[in-house]
Formats: structure tokens, sequence, C-alpha cells
């Protein structure tokens, strides 16, 4: 069974290129790629979440999951005490019933709690440089318990994600990815659009200093392109090409972007 997300924690320095394959984790679809300045990572897999120490490479598993169940789109929070995430699973009576749930864990595997029970799936959370948290609910997006926009929300969506200085999220909306004003919910602006094409756009990512934005543009079901665009949506420019390119994320100095290819190894690029 493959590894799903990593996470790491807020304010990391993108250190290493084939991570996946000096660690020998079964690196399947990670979300996050960069390793961690403490040298803690994070990363779930079917059977629970992991936190993994580069230094020595011992691997804790600080909460299992049941089996059918696996723990998705992990987020820390800003002081890095504690790992947001959702559930995915089969419901008790039949296979075809399906549940998320959104939970918070402490770093040492004490204090597991269900952040919101609304009788509806709540999934792929995102936590704020300040603590707010992102995610996507039945009627589309929420910010805590404040409803913000309303979306049909597919089950491979991406997680919301929240500029540098907390004013803005950018999300995919249907073949679109928009950014959203929280100070003014009606500004909602399309920083690029896959309209002409049968992919989607996916996993956006803001540069550290907020004026650009990277993204996944879906060419087919085998390939994709990490993408990178000026906030206004001018400027757009393809940084790679004709392979299955996923999750990108910005070193803190924004001068390179981590992602993943072809679901097992993780590369870098200059974002410029």
């Amino acid at each position: 069974m493959p590894v799903e997300p990593y996470a790491r924690k807020r304010n990391s320095v993108l250190l290493a290129v084939g991570v996946c394959a000096g660690l020998q984790i079964g690196c399947t679809d990670p979300t996050d790629p960069p390793l961690e300045v403490d040298g803690i990572l994070a990363y779930s897999e079917p059977g629970g979440i992991h936190l993994l120490d580069l230094s020595d490479s011992s691997d804790e598993v600080i909460h299992s999951v049941e089996r059918g169940t696996d723990g998705r789109s992990l987020t820390w929070s800003p002081d890095g005490t504690t790992l947001g995430f959702y559930t995915y699973a089969f419901g008790q009576h039949t296979r075809f019933i399906r549940e998320w749930k959104m939970y918070r864990i402490s770093v040492d595997g004490t204090g597991l709690s269900l952040m919101f029970d609304r009788g509806g799936p709540e999934m792929y959370p995102s936590f704020s440089s300040d603590g707010r948290l992102a995610y996507w609910s039945t009627a589309g997006l929420y910010i805590d318990s404040w409803f913000v926009f309303p979306l049909n929300v597919e089950e491979d969506h991406s997680a919301p994600a929240w500029s540098p200085d907390g004013r803005y999220i950018a999300f995919p909306s249907g073949p679109q990815l928009v950014q959203l004003s929280l100070e003014d919910t009606s500004e909602v602006l399309t920083i690029a659009d896959n309209s002409e094409i049968v992919g989607k756009i996916r996993e956006p990512a803001y540069s550290p200093d907020g004026s650009q934005i990277a993204f996944v543009r879906e060419i087919s079901t085998s390939e994709s392109e990490i993408w990178v665009s000026e906030i206004d949506g001018s400027g757009e420019v393809a940084l790679t090409r004709g392979q299955l390119d996923r999750h990108p994320s910005w070193s803190r100095d924004g001068s390179v972007i981590a992602f993943v290819r072809n679901r097992f190894s993780i590369y870098t690029i200059g974002a410029d």
C-alpha cells in the first residue's frame, strides 16, 4: 500500500533531492516534499501517521488507524506541536458509504480529538500561520466555523493554500485556480484556467513573499506539469514538461521549488 502524505513544519528549508530513495520509506504520492529544519518529517500510510527523525532515521507511529481507514492531508499547527488530518473510510454497513472526518493530534501521539462534527464530510485541512483552519465540507470552503465559499468538492480535491500574510486563500474551482480575499469575500481573482484541457488544476502553493503561486496543471492521467505565475495570473510559465509532476513546495527564500515526479522521486527546480 502506498505512503500518502508528507507534511513539513512551517519555515522549513528545502534540503535535499531524492529523499524517498535515500530514506527507503516508500514515497508514493507525498504532498509536501521538503525536509525539516529540525529534522522531523510527518507522513501517513494506510496503517497510521508517522514522525520520521531524519538525523537517525528512527520512525515513530504516533497514531494507528483501523483497517480500511486512511489518514490524509497532514497539516502542521503553527507552533509545531500538533498535526491536523482527515480520515477517509468506508462505512460500516456498505463499502459504498464513505466517511470523511478531521482530527487533531499532538506530536507525542496524545490528545486525539475530532475538530468538527456536523454530520457531513470534512476534509483537506490547512492551517494558516496564525492558527486558523481552512478546510472543505459538503457546502464548500470553511475557515474554522465560518462558511466562506460555495463549491462542489470532489474526493480528489486539493487542500486550500494560505497566502503568507493570511489575507487570501487560493484553491481550484472547476477548471480554474482562484484566489479569494478574506477581507472581502466577493473579491475572487482567477489566477489560471484549464478550460481547454481535460485535466484539472491542483495543489496551489504561494511563494514565501506572496507575489507568485505555483500549481499543478493536469494534462492527462499520465502527465501533469508544475507551473508558476504572478499572483494576478500574469507571467504564467511551465517549469516542467512531459512527466507526472505534482505537489510543488517552495524553499524559504523562494528561489527553489521541490516537487514529486512519477510518485517516487523528489526533485528541485529553480523558480525563476
